[in-house]
């Protein structure tokens, strides 16, 4: 067995045992750069591959880098052929992650990660917020979007730039750093 088929985990799972109540872990997998593939029953015996999307009909959740769904997910399908039963299916999507190259993570395993690491970038938020970083991210978003507005430009809007600063901010807390707020905004609203 390759390095890369020992990296891939078996994807068989029920994830509908799990509530998906977890909006903000979902939302941080989708920040982080992962994207679910999901195989669900379809009414005629077979089954379903798809990407992007996670629905609780679904028998089987991994995530990959969002870059690589739809290339694994194509992959699969053809390997799988037409009708193949959900195990079918999974044994399909284990072997064209294994081709590609890609891990492909469960999802409760992915879930807790996620649930994880939105504590921690909470956690970063308020010690922001009580730094006066965020009064300051504040700051400097009025008055780029007053300068925008005197030249006649449109500019992103405030959810828009909040979400652009937990983008930015989640490789870095992933990999421990302590990100300079300065230069985080510069980036964020181009200067």
């Amino acid at each position: 067995m390759s390095d890369a088929a020992a990296a891939v985990v078996d994807p068989v799972e029920r994830s509908t045992s799990r509530p998906r109540s977890s909006k903000a872990a979902l939302d941080y997998l989708a920040l982080s750069g992962a994207t679910p593939i999901s195989i669900r029953p379809t009414d005629a015996g077979g089954s379903k591959i798809w990407f992007g999307k996670v629905d609780a009909r679904s028998q089987v959740t991994v995530w990959c880098p969002e870059d690589k769904a739809r290339s694994v997910t194509r992959l699969a399908r053809r390997y799988a052929g037409p009708g193949a039963s959900v195990t079918a299916a999974s044994a399909a999507l284990r072997k064209a992650a294994s081709d590609l190259r890609v891990v492909l993570t469960p999802d409760t395993t992915a879930m807790e990660r996620a649930a994880a690491s939105v504590v921690r970038l909470e956690e970063y938020f308020e010690s922001m917020r009580q730094s006066g970083q965020l009064q300051q991210f504040n700051k400097i978003y009025k008055l780029r979007r007053a300068e925008a507005t005197a030249m006649g430009q449109s500019f992103m809007t405030f959810s828009a730039a909040s979400r652009k600063l937990k983008v930015a901010l989640v490789p870095l807390l992933v990999g421990g750093d302590r990100p300079a707020p300065g230069k985080l905004f510069a980036e964020i609203f181009g200067r």
